[in-house]
């Protein structure tokens, strides 16, 4: 399990930003994912084209009220990804953390199933792509130049973590376009 101090320290240079009790308390999730997005946040900016907690999403609102689409409330945001897409704690889903394709009527796209895991994840993918970046030049990432035995980690990693995460969801697709990158370079 990561620790508050390992993530914040990863997230350092774009910073973390941590949500305001009070809406944290409106959503039904697990008491240490309250508490981890209360007390140690979510990076402001982390790699797969995520960002949090940005002023429209700080106070949790929900899909409804951001974006007009009628939810019954069950989506409230927490950020959003590199397509504009909202990123969402689905608070009928057990408390995971989904996407919306906002191109797509807000088909939901799992991304982790908790708070917790998705931090957990974020910092192995931030590990993936410094491991990367080290054994071969700062493009390696973005050209798919991923060191097989830290591609390994990951994935081990998530499919111990998280393995909901690994069979469709944003984590399944990231690897399906990394492994393209890879070819197509």
């Amino acid at each position: 399990m990561v620790t508050p101090e390992e993530f914040r320290a990863a997230f350092a240079a774009d910073g973390v930003v941590t949500f305001p009790a009070a809406a944290v308390a409106s959503l039904a999730i697990a008491p240490a994912d309250a508490e981890w997005l209360t007390d140690v946040g979510l990076p402001r900016s982390a790699a797969p084209f995520l960002s949090f907690g940005d002023h429209h999403e700080i106070n949790i609102p929900t899909v409804a009220e951001l974006w007009g689409h009628d939810d019954r409330g069950r989506y409230c945001v927490i950020g959003s990804n590199g397509s504009g897409d909202p990123v969402a704690v689905d608070t009928a889903g057990n408390g995971a953390v989904v996407y919306l394709n906002h191109d797509n009527a807000f088909q939901r796209v799992l991304i982790n199933s908790s708070v917790s895991k998705l931090a957990e994840a974020l910092l192995a993918y931030d590990r993936l792509i410094a491991e990367s970046q080290a054994a071969n030049g700062t493009d390696a990432y973005l050209d798919g130049n991923v060191p097989a035995e830290a591609l390994r980690k990951f994935v081990s990693l998530l499919a111990t973590l998280d393995p909901p995460a690994l069979e469709g969801g944003m984590w399944a697709e990231e690897l399906e376009q990394l492994k393209g990158r890879a070819e197509a370079g």
